[in-house]
Parts: structure tokens; C-alpha cells; sequence
């Protein structure tokens, strides 16, 4: 069971305030004054709010997962190992018909009007969970102690596990910061519906680095109140519940066998 972020429209009044670290060396704030306080910006009025949802032909859609680097393959080979990794394989748009859906696009008909974004999300991609694999497979190499591979597997001579543990990895803020600007492009439009000029985003999130980190990146640029359930036991988390329901690591296997055979 995954840990998501959610949002939706709140008004909402205390001030956020955030924080920066310089890993490695503290140095006093004052120093470094903000944009705002130094000036000298030049224009900066912004554009309308976008409505790409309403407005474009057809809706954009996710492709890229730059950075990443897909393992080597022919040219002529259109077998992207990348997109068949399952639900490891960065996130990206499906044609209509791949849950039974043949023809539906994420655009707007003509004759509806959009009125309500709702978002439940997944943190981006992370770094593997410390308890299991590919960190188990390290240290059983490890304790193996002398052998010699050849071969493609010949780089395991010289080779030491080098992941982190559970955060976010850069690419994962990456792409939780695209989700954010194409939500912003898509749906831009419906902020003009806050009555109040001061009202601001509320971004409900998990207390967990990954979840927290998720939240911050996606909604990057806008004026957010962050709202952190805490993750663990004995507390009401509605955004990650597995504490409290039983059966929410029993996958349904109909379900799992339908969907491993597509991806």
C-alpha cells in the first residue's frame, strides 16, 4: 500500500515559513537576503492562468523519464525495458483502452464545465525500501567473499551498493515537480474561483521524508500551507491507513495476475 499527498482548495490564513539548509556549513540568513528584499526583479507580472484542460485540442501527455537511462538495446528494438518494470517504471500516460476505456481522453467535452480538481498521489521515485532487496543481494555478494565474475557480469568484481534509503531520489523530485507545473497548465484556471485574495493552498501530506518531500516539490512555486498527518501507529492517517486496516496488504490476486500480464 503506497503513502500518498493530496490538495484542494482551503481558505487558509497563518504564513508558511520555509526552511533551507546548506548541508555542511551554517551561515546566518541575513546574509543572504531574498529577491524581494534586495529588488531590482525587473517586470514580473505573470501570464493568465493557463486551461489546457479546457482549451487544448488534446491533452498533454506524460513521455519523458530524462534523465534515466534505458539499458542498451538495438536501435531498431522498440522494446523500452524501462516502461515494463511495472509499478517500478517511472510514471507515464497509457494510450484509452489499456484499463478498458477506448476513446476517453483527459480533455474537457464541449458540453461540461470543470469545476473541481481532486489529486490523491504517490510519492516519485525512491529509493528501495532498506529491510529488502537490492540491499540484501549486496550483502549476501558481499559475504560471499572471493569469486570471480566474467562476462556482462564481470563489473561485479569492483562493484559496492550505493543507494539510499527510502527518500525521494533527485529524479523523483523531478518528476513530482512536472506533475505540479502540468497540474498548474492543465487546471491553472480554477485558482481564479478563491474568493479570498489571501486564501492559499492546502497540501495534506504523511509525516514520512519521502510523502513530505513529494507534497513540497508539487506544489513548488505556489503560496502552500502544508498540512502533515503523522505516520506511524496509534494516529488517524486517512492518507495512509494500512496502520489500521488489516487487509490493505493483501493484494486482490485477479487483479495483480490482469495487470502483471500487461506490464
Amino acid at each position: 500500500m503506497g503513502r500518498f499527498f493530496g490538495h484542494g482548495h482551503h481558505h487558509h490564513h497563518h504564513h508558511n515559513h520555509h526552511h533551507h539548509h546548506n548541508h555542511g556549513h551554517h551561515h546566518n540568513q541575513n546574509l543572504f537576503p531574498s529577491g524581494k528584499e534586495i529588488g531590482y526583479q525587473g517586470p514580473t507580472e505573470t501570464g493568465v492562468e493557463p486551461f489546457v484542460a479546457v482549451t487544448a485540442d488534446v491533452p498533454p501527455e506524460q513521455k519523458s523519464y530524462f534523465p534515466l537511462v534505458s539499458p542498451a538495446q538495438s536501435s531498431h528494438d522498440a522494446f523500452d525495458p524501462v516502461r515494463s518494470w511495472g509499478y517500478l517504471s517511472p510514471f507515464h500516460s497509457l494510450p484509452s483502452n489499456a484499463f478498458g476505456l477506448e476513446g476517453s481522453s483527459g480533455k474537457v467535452p464541449n458540453q461540461c464545465e470543470l469545476t473541481q480538481v481532486h489529486l490523491l498521489h504517490r510519492h516519485g521515485a525512491r529509493y528501495p525500501t532498506s529491510s529488502k532487496e537490492p540491499a540484501g543481494f549486496a550483502t549476501r555478494l558481499k559475504a560471499a567473499g572471493n569469486y570471480k565474475a566474467s562476462g556482462n557480469l564481470e563489473f561485479l568484481n569492483s562493484w559496492s551498493y550505493g543507494l539510499g534509503k527510502e527518500v525521494l531520489t533527485p529524479f523523483g523530485r523531478s518528476q513530482l515537480f512536472n506533475l505540479g507545473v502540468g497540474f498548474r497548465q492543465k487546471y491553472g484556471h480554477l485558482l481564479n474561483k478563491i474568493a479570498h485574495p489571501k486564501a492559499k493552498l492546502v497540501f495534506r501530506t504523511t509525516s514520512q521524508h519521502r510523502m513530505l518531500h513529494s507534497a513540497l516539490n508539487f506544489a513548488a512555486g505556489n503560496i502552500i500551507v502544508k498540512s502533515i498527518v503523522i505516520e506511524a501507529p496509534g494516529f488517524n492517517n486517512t492518507l495512509a491507513p494500512y496502520f489500521t486496516c488489516n487487509n490493505s496488504e493483501h493484494a486482490s490476486k485477479t487483479f495483480v495476475k490482469t495487470i502483471m500480464s500487461n506490464w
